[in-house]
């Protein structure tokens, strides 16, 4: 069965990050591995949601909504990724 979830609703005081952190912690204590995150809102939300997801299940799959093809699509990204130290070098001037 599929489900959608709010993890905030209406205005939230991005300030106070703590309670964010709480209220986003006790929202995806539900979640599973193979559930998508659609981000929308608040960058820090944002930015929360996925740390939290990422520290609980090593996976985050993203639905990241594509204007010019007015479409949804998936973007995975595995802690690991993250965790690795190597970085891809860019050209700077």
């Amino acid at each position: 069965e599929e489900a959608q979830v709010n993890i905030t609703e209406g205005n939230v005081d991005i300030f106070d990050v703590e309670r964010l952190i709480f209220v986003i912690k006790q929202k995806l204590k539900q979640s599973e591995p193979e559930d998508y995150l659609l981000l929308c809102g608040s960058i820090l939300l944002g930015a929360i949601a996925i740390s939290i997801w990422l520290e609980k299940h090593k996976l985050v799959r993203l639905l990241l909504y594509n204007a010019k093809e007015k479409r949804y699509i998936l973007k995975e990204i595995l802690y690991s990724q993250i965790k690795e130290r190597k970085y891809a070098k860019t050209n700077q001037t």
